[in-house]
């Protein structure tokens, strides 16, 4: 059950506004902005923030799963990326077991990951891996004498906190002139978003193309990029995710999909058919 403890809790993130209402159960939209987001306490935060800590939501074991699909994924999107800048410093925010930044390191990137999961944070340390087992902050990187990026990555994060505002202000705070904000979050005007990726335990706010352009540009960013796309999923590893609301069927889909060719053709037909996720890419001004 998602807390509202005061009224001054259930206002929009992006614009500041309080003319929200209900939208689809249990997001709100805000009026002025057509932001999504689910509103919640202070304490209900805490618990968030803790459970990601304690590897009880997106979890290492879920991502160790994944890693040979979650391959194909960031090949394509380092391969975008490179159109605007060559390999240079990257920070990969909420990096969990360190799949992109070993990735990114292969094309030459010089990586460092942040990821508050210290299971996650231990596997890609195992594999020679930068990493601060922390959630990213401006403070947190002053605290380990960080200095400056050109490029931060975040692949399905901002979806996951509760003020993506101040998120992206830290962010611009660490990128050095030029530096290029690289984002992917689900787009919640997909309908394969708004039945599987509502997730109220995990997922607190919901972009589309419109409103994830606009956080960017009001916080120093212009936009290079902006664009629908589709990923390869282990839709075996996704089926038995505690946090998503699943049918019946959904959950005779996941089990078949146990048998690697069918596995395989599922991914194949969500990567071409569905595109539910917006990529952005930004540039610090």
């Amino acid at each position: 059950m998602i807390e509202i403890e005061e009224k001054k809790e259930n206002f929009c993130r992006l614009c500041g506004s309080y003319f929200v209402k209900p939208f689809k159960e249990p997001l709100w939209k805000c009026l002025a902005c057509s932001f999504c987001f689910i509103p919640v306490s202070k304490d209900r935060e805490t618990e968030i923030l803790r459970q990601y800590s304690l590897d009880q939501v997106s979890t290492a074991a879920y991502y160790k799963k994944t890693v040979e699909i979650d391959k194909k994924n960031f090949y394509q999107r380092l391969k975008t990326i490179e159109r605007f800048i060559c390999p240079t410093t990257l920070v990969d925010i909420g990096s969990s077991v360190g799949t992109f930044s070993e990735l990114a390191q292969e094309f030459g990137w010089q990586s460092l990951a942040f990821e508050p999961n210290s299971v996650a944070a231990s596997l890609a340390e195992q594999k020679g891996l930068r990493i601060i087992n922390d959630f990213f902050s401006f403070e947190a990187c002053q605290k380990n004498s960080l200095t400056s990026f050109d490029c931060a990555v975040l692949n399905d994060v901002l979806e996951h906190v509760v003020d993506p505002v101040s998120l992206l202000k830290d962010v611009g705070k660490i990128l050095n002139v030029n530096g290029l904000v690289v984002i992917t979050t689900p787009n919640i005007d997909s309908y394969f978003c708004r039945r599987y990726q509502i997730k109220p335990a995990e997922h607190l706010v919901y972009f589309s193309k419109k409103t994830l352009r606009q956080i960017l540009e009001n916080n120093g960013f212009e936009v290079l990029l902006c664009q629908s796309v589709s990923r390869f999923r282990h839709v075996a590893a996704a089926a038995k995710n505690p946090t998503a609301t699943l049918s019946v069927f959904d959950k005779i889909i996941g089990f078949i999909a146990k048998i690697n060719f069918i596995n395989f053709f599922l991914a194949w037909g969500l990567k071409i058919f569905v595109k539910d996720e917006i990529f952005i890419i930004g540039r610090k001004k």
